[in-house]
């Protein structure tokens, strides 16, 4: 009928900032269900935004280029510099979900980063 779900959304009067809104949380339900299915090690409760503050807003995934590290909190959601958080042990490698694994990042950085575990933390947490 639409040609996509935006699309669908605009046709049944839905205003952009309530489109946004819907959406996002049909994202953080499916990031729940992901962390269900994978079963991850036990989640702790603890919000991304709680990661962010610890973290003082700076990058920690090595090799950033941004300036300073520094994440900016007014930056959104598709923008490479928007906050993210990274897990230093992907769940998909059997990382727990836990604030231990999880650091913030910029979103092009983890992206970037990939599924790749992050061998500097990993060797100085053995040593």
């Amino acid at each position: 009928m639409w040609c996509s779900r935006p699309c669908a959304g605009k046709a049944r009067g839905l205003p952009d900032k309530e489109r946004r809104a819907r959406d996002a949380q049909r994202g953080l339900a499916k990031a729940r269900r992901r962390r269900m299915r994978l079963r991850a090690a036990p989640w702790d409760g603890v919000a991304d935004r709680a990661i962010l503050e610890r973290d003082r807003w700076q990058c920690g995934i090595p090799g950033c280029r941004q300036p300073a590290r520094a994440i900016d909190p007014a930056v959104r959601y598709p923008d490479p510099a928007s906050p993210s958080v990274d897990h230093i042990v992907p769940l998909s490698l059997g990382g727990d979900d836990t604030q231990r694994n999880k650091r913030a990042a910029h979103l092009g950085c983890n992206v970037a980063r990939g599924n790749r575990p992050d061998e500097a933390v990993l060797a100085s947490d053995l040593g």
